[in-house]
């Protein structure tokens, strides 16, 4: 019975909307005409008035529907509503106007009635919805005792779109309590009915007064410090403490209250939120045939997805790693259809290969993220990590440059400055090898950043298996520090370096603050909601070959330069590069597994590059491996 009159009651909802409608706007007309006649409406002026009733009523439902104003629901009214409101009421009444100078000319006719007519039809009209909006909404501001109370930090547009809908969706289980916000602005004031009760400075007192369980951060431009401090308030008195992207983040998708998560990591480094000029990089990429090298690893799959989202004319997936490969593809395929791509399973150490892939495609851009990164694994396969990332960095220079790419972009480290690993060496000898490249046509340009979070290998996957097995979480020194980035934006500063270069250059990505890896450790166990050194110990195993202290972002005799992207800095040297000859001796000695020649080539051309014990000729270690 009751399905059946609610479907009764939906067949009937645009009939009896139509109807009320037609009573606001009689009323409206009705009205103007007690208005404009002090509440006493004389035969001369009734006659006219009720005669011209019908028309405006037929004049104004016409317009409204064809508005759609008999749509939509009015407990959801919002200003978009409103402004078609205002303007089906303003056309409405010049068409009525119209009607009515023509039958009654000008005279004889109060004239002031049509505009009391406009102002009160719209105000009817509006303020009937939004009244039921008001009704509707009363029934579910009411507190509910067992919802969960939020303190929301952040009063800006994204904290105000959480509470709204917090509020009016009663079902989420929350109570918003207040704001927090470090805006003088905003104390004492109210947004949305919920008070701004104070600054961060007082979230201890406020956590304890109002009764707060969780703590939502809605904003994106605190610092890391600011993000730990708030942490460790909520920590202190056992609340729980969550985040929000910011409306930046969410472009495409809608501010909501499914998109609250928890404080991750990278929240904690607190860096400037990165902003490219999307208009450059797409110029740079849309139209283009892009190869990408090492295309499903780390920096190469999200290269790969963000070129893909740019509308290249074909995208070259070129990997060794069959799996990631075609796991990397199905994913692409998967959200961008439409995109040409293909995958090709390739080493840049087999020229034939890596040439037919160049003649057949004929890529215009050339991103070369393929390389050997691992630290200390790298000591110990001189042969395998000088090959891959110089020879095969010079393989896929010289087959661009052959082939008529336009632009190669290598992906370098800051190892590469005054390395003390082969892996660092081996990248600056890498830098050296495409600045020496060029003939007119291509140009290349590389582009120096720290380590990313969450790559592959990455101290902060090791950290989370350690966790997950109750430690203890080694770090190597107290006093060891880092750069650090996340990939997607490291990416998206190599796509905008790429977009600036004209080539010839070595970029510079600005990393931030540095971080120190005990912190980051510490900081991480708390994520998981540990205590270090009670629940997880932090062990000091000390610095391997090859590792440093802290990495430096500059070469003696370099300098940084600003470009028009405040996050992206050209590096300015003489750098002559490597010579023919050098990679012709570099490659005989790859050939011959000869690691101590190696490194005194590598030393030729980096020469600041300080050996690790491991690797120097006269070491224990460096002919145990010329089988490699």
């Amino acid at each position: 019975m009751t399905s059946q009159r609610g479907r009764l009651l939906l067949l009937l909802r645009r009939p009896l909307i139509a109807a009320v409608h037609a009573c606001l706007v009689a009323s409206a007309w009705i009205g103007s005409f007690a208005i404009r006649l002090d509440f006493t409406v004389p035969d001369p002026y009734r006659t006219p008035m009720l005669a011209t009733l019908p028309v405006v009523i037929l004049i104004k439902l016409v317009v409204f529907y064809w508005y759609r104003l008999f749509q939509g629901w009015w407990k959801y009214v919002g200003l978009s509503d409103l402004i078609d409101i205002a303007q089906a009421t303003a056309l409405s009444t010049f068409i009525v106007i119209l009607v009515i100078v023509g039958v009654y000319g000008t005279t004889g006719f109060p004239r002031a009635v049509l505009l009391l007519d406009m102002v009160f039809t719209f105000l009817l009209i509006g303020g009937v919805r939004f009244i039921v909006r008001a009704y509707t909404e009363s029934f579910r501001l009411t507190a509910d005792p067992l919802a969960k109370r939020v303190l929301v930090v952040g009063a800006g547009r994204t904290g105000m779109a959480i509470v709204r809908e917090m509020r009016t969706n009663r079902a989420l289980g929350y109570e918003p309590v207040g704001f927090v916000d470090d805006d003088p602005q905003k104390q004492g004031v109210r947004v949305d009915g919920i008070a701004v009760c104070g600054t961060t400075d007082d979230l201890p007192t406020l956590l304890v007064r109002l009764g707060v369980h969780e703590v939502l951060l809605a904003f994106s431009t605190k610092s890391g410090r600011e993000v730990r401090r708030i942490m460790d308030a909520c920590r202190d008195r056992r609340v729980v403490f969550k985040t929000m992207p910011s409306v930046g983040d969410l472009i495409g998708g809608r501010i909501s209250v499914n998109r609250i998560r928890d404080v991750r990591i990278d929240d904690l480094l607190g860096r400037e939120v990165v902003r490219t000029n999307l208009a450059q990089v797409r110029s740079n990429t849309e139209g283009h045939v892009v190869l990408v090298t090492g295309a499903a690893g780390s920096i190469g799959s999200e290269l790969s997805r963000q070129i893909a989202a740019l509308a290249p004319a074909h995208l070259v997936l070129y990997e060794r790693s069959e799996s990631d490969l075609h796991d990397l593809e199905l994913l692409l395929r998967q959200r961008l259809p439409n995109v040409a791509m293909t995958a090709i399973v390739g080493d840049i150490l087999d020229v034939g290969d890596l040439e037919a892939t160049f003649e057949h495609y004929r890529p215009s851009r050339v991103y070369h993220a393929a390389a050997y990164k691992h630290v200390f694994l790298m000591e110990r396969h001189i042969v395998a990590a000088v090959r891959n990332n110089v020879i095969g960095t010079y393989n896929v220079a010289t087959a661009a440059e052959r082939f008529g790419a336009e632009q190669v972009v290598l992906i370098s480290s800051d190892k590469a400055v005054r390395p003390t690993s082969i892996m660092g060496a081996t990248k600056r000898a890498a830098e050296r090898v495409v600045l020496s490249m060029g003939d007119g046509r291509t140009r290349f340009t590389a582009v120096r950043f720290g380590n990313v979070l969450g790559s592959r290998g990455s101290v902060v996957p090791i950290f989370r298996r350690q966790i997950k097995m109750g430690g203890p979480v080694t770090v190597t020194h107290p006093e060891v520090v880092r750069f650090f980035m996340t990939i997607p934006e490291a990416v998206a500063l190599v796509l905008q370096a790429a977009a600036t270069s004209r080539g010839g250059h070595i970029f510079h990505l600005d990393m931030g603050e540095p971080v120190r890896i005990a912190d980051l450790a510490e900081n991480m166990i708390r994520l998981s909601g540990f205590e270090p050194g009670r629940d997880i110990e932090i062990k000091f195993v000390g610095l391997r070959p090859g590792e440093k202290l802290y990495e430096e972002l500059l070469v003696e005799g370099e300098d940084i330069e600003a470009t028009d992207h405040p996050q992206v800095r050209v590096v300015r040297a003489v750098d002559t590069g490597v010579s023919g000859d050098w990679i012709a001796a570099v490659t005989r000695a790859a050939d011959a597994r000869d690691p101590s020649r190696l490194v005194a080539l590598i030393c030729q051309a980096v020469p600041e590059f300080s050996p690790s014990e491991l690797v120097l000729p006269t070491g224990p270690r460096a002919t145990s491996h010329a089988h490699l």
